[in-house]
């Protein structure tokens, strides 16, 4: 006797769990949609292409390219961290955004296996930048937060407690 074959798809790595379960066509989810999966293949080719191959060198030089935070903001990683406000993006969001296109983003960039990189691109920023362009004035929205967002300033969040600090 034969057996049944069956396809299915597998998106990234085919090495067993080495990707997430919801990757895989078999796990149906209906939290998990044809939206994501659009955003997620953008942001993965963004990073394989324009992240991974330089990764090292940006480690050597303990810097990232100011042109690579642009390019965040473009392929709308940025945007995503941070929650998407649209009256500061200055763009609609994606079909079907929520909080699942922020979680796309780190995932997809932590495939860099550098967490130098990982924060250096959205770490400190999806921290600072949300209040900030959320509930900020709309000058400070547009001298502050706008910038960030497009790549052309950095933000970091600073806390002062009484027994700790950040």
């Amino acid at each position: 006797e034969e057996e049944e074959e069956t396809t299915h798809t597998v998106f990234g790595s085919k090495t067993p769990f080495a990707e997430p379960k919801w990757y895989d066509s078999r796990n149906k989810s209906p939290y998990y949609t044809d939206d994501h999966r659009a955003f997620r293949n953008q942001i993965r080719k963004f990073v394989d292409e324009e992240i991974i191959p330089h990764v090292e060198d940006w480690e050597l030089k303990n810097a990232i390219p100011r042109e690579i935070y642009v390019r965040a903001y473009e392929v709308g990683m940025i945007p995503a961290v941070i929650g998407w406000p649209e009256e500061v993006v200055g763009r609609k969001r994606p079909k079907g955004f929520d909080g699942y296109f922020a979680f796309i983003c780190f995932d997809e960039l932590s495939r860099c296996a550098s967490g130098g990189v990982v924060w250096g691109l959205v770490g400190g920023l999806g921290i600072g930048l949300p209040p900030v362009a959320h509930f900020g004035n709309e000058e400070i929205k547009k001298t502050v937060a706008g910038p960030c967002l497009r790549g052309e300033k950095r933000i970091a969040l600073a806390v002062s407690e009484p027994t700790a600090g950040s």
